[in-house]
């Protein structure tokens, strides 16, 4: 046998014919698994998703369950400490006091009649002494004391409690105790302006920034971005995309602060981060599958 010979019988018709059915024999022997393989691949994807996002709405609810505690317990300072005010020289002595005792440094207190709260006109957004009305009202209706949204320039809100104008008296006073935003909510400040830090912020009823983990001084009072994706949830927490204000694109978890108008604790990471962990574990399977196939038809 000639050398023209051999390579026409081993590269001829039938040749070719053999190696294209042991292919697709390989090829349909490889399939099922490689569907297993594809729906494991991506249950195991949006599960590690699913625990990402879970991690996140978690650090949220524990952020906002510690705020609120320490919004509770200065709630229930002032409500103790207006108790006995009653009159203009109440007023001008737990000023004294407050000022003196070094607690909410800053802060002023304020007092309004019950009464003439109750006559504001609902299209007012503030009352007669200055305070955001739908507050007011809610404390003046309810008598559960209450902080407000931020309002005045620079940033201000107040806890507002209802209180007896004096012994013997029937009229109810609003007496409110106004501070900077500062003195009610503090986040512990990141190390550096890491931009793939986590970023923790705590906003208002209307989208105005209270608190922030990073450059706090220079945001506070402003309305973050993508504000109404968080009005838009319908619900107390939950996840959401948006971009921080320096552009960055962040995955947030948001939870509500409950007992005030509306405020919300996100907490949020850099959407590569966030994706990062899921996405690598999904490449090394897609890797891991593609050598198997690879391996497979080469033997």
């Amino acid at each position: 046998m000639n050398w023209q010979d051999f390579q026409h019988r081993w590269t001829g018709p039938g040749r070719r014919r053999l190696r294209t059915y042991l292919v697709a024999l390989v090829l349909a022997t490889l399939l099922p698994p490689l569907v297993a393989g594809a729906f494991a691949l991506w249950r195991t994807s949006e599960s590690y998703r699913e625990a990402s996002g879970n991690r996140l709405v978690d650090t949220a609810r524990t952020l906002a369950y510690a705020i609120e505690r320490d919004l509770n317990a200065k709630t229930a300072l002032v409500q103790t400490l207006a108790a006995p005010v009653g009159g203009a020289a109440g007023i001008a002595g737990l000023q004294e006091w407050l000022d003196g005792a070094g607690l909410l440094p800053g802060a002023e207190v304020m007092s309004e009649p019950v009464a003439h709260v109750r006559l504001t006109p609902p299209t007012r957004r503030f009352t007669a002494g200055g305070l955001p009305s739908d507050t007011a009202l809610a404390v003046a209706e309810h008598g559960r004391p209450s902080v407000t949204n931020l309002f005045a320039h620079p940033p201000r809100a107040a806890i507002v409690t209802r209180q007896s104008a004096g012994p013997g008296s029937a009229e109810m006073l609003l007496v409110s105790v106004v501070v900077t935003p500062q003195q009610l909510v503090q986040l512990a400040p990141q190390d550096g302006p890491d931009p793939l830090a986590m970023l923790v912020a705590v906003t208002d009823g209307a989208g105005r920034v209270i608190a922030r983990s990073r450059d706090a001084p220079r945001f506070i009072g402003q309305v973050v971005p993508d504000w109404d994706k968080v009005q838009g949830a319908g619900a107390d927490h939950g996840l959401f995309e948006a971009a921080t204000t320096e552009g960055l694109p962040v995955k947030f978890a948001f939870q509500r602060l409950a007992g005030t108008p509306g405020w919300v604790v996100v907490a949020g990471e850099p959407l590569d981060t966030f994706n990062a962990g899921w996405r690598r574990l999904q490449n090394q399977l897609l890797l891991g599958g593609a050598l198997a196939v690879v391996l497979a038809l080469l033997l």
